[in-house]
């Protein structure tokens, strides 16, 4: 698994933090199924997608798992996982989870900063009620993702200040771009990095949006893949330097074999 944390020497860097930021598995209404959006309030994921997510959850395990025996550690890491409220990344985060052994609070947390939207008011007036969360009994919930979902404990203030800012690219960038700084803090006072890492999953503009604002890169020009994985990390050096460091930039070749198996 070349180039990842997994193979950083400890004795060169200080871990601060593990991020994967993901993008949705394949959704339904892409794939031939618009009218589900009409009975569900917005897409779910395919059968195909479901199994997308669950083989990313694997592959984030095993990331973790080769870091951890690099480092010598025998304590299982806790995943602190975020999804935007859309029914497709709740079912990819769901996904993950079946895969990953030890989820913080067994549950993923609602966070509307990684939201896809241009505008918050509509946002917030219209797109936010029709969603599957806001139409369906929580029983009915069950049927389609296994984790509980709740709003999430990161309060803050500064993103109610975004409603007030012209919706343009650069507005939406910092939003997202301020979930990671906030995760960032939080590793260093609540959630150290020997016990804890952060999963979000998001969408395809956000995922953009990590790149070329958070970490200063270009992303491609077409659509990333489904489940592509963004993962950086926050180190410190020796000096005590503090850098964001990118091990996975953007890729989704953790389901090449699945594709190969489908093609067969």
């Amino acid at each position: 698994m070349g180039n990842h944390l997994a193979n950083i020497s400890p004795h060169q860097h200080i871990l601060i933090l593990m991020i994967f930021i993901v993008r949705h598995a394949e959704r339904a209404d892409r794939a031939g199924h618009p009218e589900l959006i009409e009975v569900l309030g917005d897409t779910p994921l395919t059968q195909v997608g479901k199994t997308q997510s669950v083989e990313t959850g694997r592959y984030i395990q095993q990331v973790i798992d080769e870091y951890q025996f690099k480092n010598g550690s025998t304590e299982k890491m806790q995943a602190i996982v975020f999804s935007s409220r859309f029914l497709r990344t709740i079912q990819t985060a769901s996904g993950i989870c079946e895969s990953l052994d030890n989820v913080y609070e067994k549950t993923i947390f609602l966070e509307d900063t990684i939201a896809q939207f241009k505008d918050w008011n509509v946002y917030e007036e219209k797109t936010k009620g029709r969603l599957f969360l806001s139409q369906k009994a929580e029983e009915e919930q069950k049927r389609y993702f296994n984790y509980k979902v709740q709003e999430s404990f990161l309060k803050d203030p500064v993103f109610l200040d975004y409603q007030k800012l012209p919706q343009d690219d650069l507005t939406r960038q910092l939003r997202v771009s301020r979930l990671l700084t906030r995760c960032e803090l939080m590793s260093q006072e609540m959630f150290p990095s020997t016990k804890f890492y952060f999963v979000i999953v998001t969408h395809n503009s956000n995922l953009r949006n990590v790149m070329k604002f958070h970490l200063g890169i270009d992303g491609p020009k077409r659509r990333f893949g489904y489940c592509a994985i963004i993962h950086t990390t926050l180190e410190e050096d020796k000096s005590g330097r503090l850098y964001r460091k990118i091990a996975i930039c953007g890729e989704n070749k953790h389901l090449k074999s699945l594709e190969e198996t489908s093609s067969v």
